[in-house]
């Protein structure tokens, strides 16, 4: 047995003994406004929960073509929610960590955080709210960059909601976001800083019914403006209707999904608009009891680093499924497609390079109790991109994670 069997062996012996500490007193509780409390001190609602994640070897850590290293890593990922109810306010604050570790290549180490907040009267017709979110980070930004960029995205939105009868309310809001990548943070040789930096102004209007008390549909418009200072290039104004759907917590589907139409229009004259169809969703759901699903779906138009081909279509999913087998055993499976299509200068819609990128994997899941779960998966993934000589890669992991929810 080498060096790294060992070592990955003697991890794997002290996470399988924290997996058989019992909770003490805990409450399980949702990621969004959970109806019940943790934590309660006088009007204020504690809700932490942490996960040990991602732990286990990464074949592939720089998503390399040729030469790819290797590496043993793991993610510690604490978060806290808190409610804190005045009379007819309330302010609802989220705060939650990412310190991520690497055994061999210790520059790749980071500490990511975000802080978000929203402060809103929730017991009149009239519901004006402001909110604020707050994310540094060194995560990849979704399947276009490898490298782990420093980066800064800031949103503060402002809106009202007004009962016009009791299942249907106005809805509006305005956003303002800001999204800056550290000074020096290079991809292929590219300033990221430089190319990406921007702001974007939201505004937005519709109408939200609630057609059953744990259901609510929005159907709005959105009209958006953003504006890069260094690279003009990308400047673009957009018109978006996308109705929405949004499940309550405590509903048979949870989570949000959107779809509808966006006409995306660039300012410089040799870029053409994008007009089509867009979605985003997020949703999950058990069928009795024993089988869970998760899906994730999109299709939007998002920026590249790359001047040449200044903007791309992206659109993929994402699809989890755990089936329970005999007492706290869980098998799972999991599929990922995204494929990206990208927008040259001066060339007709989207006719320039693609991209797809395809994650399958397996694993094992075990309950322990109402509050701690434990997962073991593997999975493969592989991008296959017209310009193979810079793109094209594999990657294989073999991770775990640790849940402990309060």
């Amino acid at each position: 047995m080498n060096g790294r069997t060992t070592r990955l062996a003697a991890y794997w012996i002290v996470i399988g003994a924290l997996m058989w500490i019992r909770p003490l007193a805990a409450q399980t509780t949702s990621p969004s406004l959970p109806t019940v409390a943790a934590v309660q001190v006088g009007p204020l609602s504690v809700y932490p929960w942490i996960r040990l994640r991602d732990i286990g070897i990464d074949s592939n850590i720089f998503n390399e073509a040729a030469q790819p290293k290797d590496d043993f890593t793991f993610t510690v990922n604490p978060r806290a929610q808190a409610v804190l109810r005045l009379g007819p306010t309330r302010l609802v604050g989220t705060s939650s960590a990412d310190f991520v570790y690497y055994q061999t290549y210790k520059d790749e180490q980071s500490v990511n955080n975000l802080f978000d907040g929203r402060f809103e009267l929730v017991s009149t017709r009239l519901r004006p709210y402001v909110a604020a979110s707050r994310l540094r980070t060194r995560d990849r930004t979704g399947f276009e960059i490898d490298t782990r960029a420093r980066r800064l995205d800031t949103n503060i939105t402002a809106g009202v909601d007004f009962d016009m009868t009791s299942i249907t309310a106005l809805t509006a809001w305005v956003l303002h976001g800001d999204h800056r990548y550290n000074s020096g943070e290079r991809f292929l040789g590219v300033n990221l800083a430089d190319q990406l930096d921007h702001t974007s102004e939201l505004a937005g209007a519709g109408v939200k019914l609630a057609v059953t008390p744990l259901t609510t549909i929005t159907v709005a418009g959105e009209i958006q403006q953003d504006r890069f200072k260094a690279s003009p290039l990308r400047n673009a104004d957009s018109v978006r209707l996308a109705p929405a759907i949004e499940f309550a917590n405590d509903a048979a589907i949870t989570g949000r999904a959107s779809a509808g139409y966006r006409q995306f229009t660039p300012l410089d004259p040799r870029l053409p608009q994008y007009r089509g169809f867009v979605a985003s969703a997020g949703v999950a759901f058990s069928l009795l009891g024993v089988t869970h699903f998760d899906l994730e779906a999109n299709r939007d138009v998002m920026y590249s680093f790359d001047a040449s081909q200044p903007f791309y279509l992206a659109f993929g999913g994402r699809v989890s499924v755990s089936q329970r087998i005999a007492g706290p055993f869980d098998v799972i499976v999991l599929g990922n497609r995204e494929r990206l299509r990208y927008q040259p200068l001066g060339g007709s819609v989207l006719e320039g390079r693609i991209e797809t990128t395809t994650s399958i994997g397996a694993g094992v899941g075990v309950h322990l109790g109402e509050h701690l779960g434990f997962a073991l998966t593997y999975d493969r993934t592989d991008r296959k991109s017209s310009d193979p000589t810079r793109r094209d890669y594999g990657r294989r992991r073999m991770l775990g994670s640790v849940n402990y929810g309060l």
